[in-house]
């Protein structure tokens, strides 16, 4: 890394029983954070270009960076306290995704591969459990479009998960001795039933006889 080039805090932790190293930005303002996991190795360029598509102002150095929310109290004062509703929040940004005039670059392409290389298995199995196309997407800041082009052209289709196909298989195999089980139960519980009724009738008849 060149001494001109901007660095970041580094974490570690463990994906998919490996090690792994994350670059985090903290807004100086407040106390967010957000984390880049690039994937190969620790790339400050791909983590600036990361935190700035999400809407991160990255200073010179930490005590300048801005998070989104910030940023929009610096350019709009009132924001603070003329916030739409939630719900409006969350359709602009269904809108703005929708309608995302970026393009997919180099630089796009190369962050997105990376990822893919972490979370995509092969095309067989597909995604490791608990990913899909919109939660990379998520995870990067980028349209889910780019995400399904990079994977269809160079990785594969959207198989099935082998680990849920198992789970699924294993659910099936249960819930069909559970019903079995149930179904011996209930008669059993009749033959009970039927059994308890005839003790009572035989109680009665010998309560009668000794009187």
């Amino acid at each position: 890394m060149r001494s001109s080039e901007r660095s970041f805090t580094q974490i570690k932790d463990i994906h998919r029983g490996r090690p792994r190293l994350g670059n985090v930005v903290q807004c100086g303002k407040c106390d967010a954070k957000k984390t880049h996991w690039p994937g190969s190795g620790i790339n400050p360029i791909l983590s600036k270009k990361f935190f700035v598509r999400l809407g991160w102002a990255i200073g010179k150095g930490p005590r300048a960076d801005r998070c989104p929310d910030c940023l929009q109290n610096i350019t709009n004062p009132s924001a603070a306290t003329s916030k739409p509703p939630v719900k409006i929040q969350e359709a602009q940004k269904m809108t703005a995704s929708t309608q995302d005039p970026r393009k997919l670059g180099r630089d796009e392409r190369r962050l997105i591969f990376a990822k893919l290389e972490d979370v995509y298995v092969d095309e067989k199995t597909g995604y490791a459990m608990g990913w899909t196309d919109q939660k990379v997407a998520d995870d990067l800041g980028v349209p889910r479009a780019w995400v399904t082009t990079i994977r269809d052209e160079n990785f594969g289709s959207l198989a099935a998960n082998a680990e849920v196909s198992k789970d699924m298989e294993e659910l099936h195999q249960i819930k069909a001795l559970v019903n079995s089980g149930v179904e011996f139960v209930e008669k059993e519980l009749a033959s009970l039933k039927k059994a308890q009724r005839q003790v009572v009738a035989m109680e009665s008849r010998l309560s009668k006889a000794l009187q």
